[in-house]
């Protein structure tokens, strides 16, 4: 999946990749990027740390857990 900004008309994309699945999951990881991390520049964040990228990869995949599994989900697992 991929979040752009376009900051001129003030609008969000999220592409998802056809041949993924798992549209939701990615429409919500890309969400936890926006509402955890708009104010980062990731891609130069990928070319100087990848701690800190696989950290917000992870925050971002925590985010998408808590929207998508409800509490009956998690109680009958």
């Amino acid at each position: 999946g991929f979040l752009q900004f376009y900051e001129e008309e003030n609008h969000y994309l999220i592409h998802v990749n056809e041949k993924f699945n798992y549209e939701k999951l990615v429409i919500a990881h890309e969400l936890g990027h926006f509402f955890l991390h708009k104010n980062v520049n990731t891609f130069k964040l990928a070319n100087c740390s990848s701690v800190l990228e696989n950290k917000l990869e992870h925050q971002a995949d925590v985010f998408a857990s808590e929207i998508l599994l409800t509490d009956e989900m998690l109680t009958n697992a």
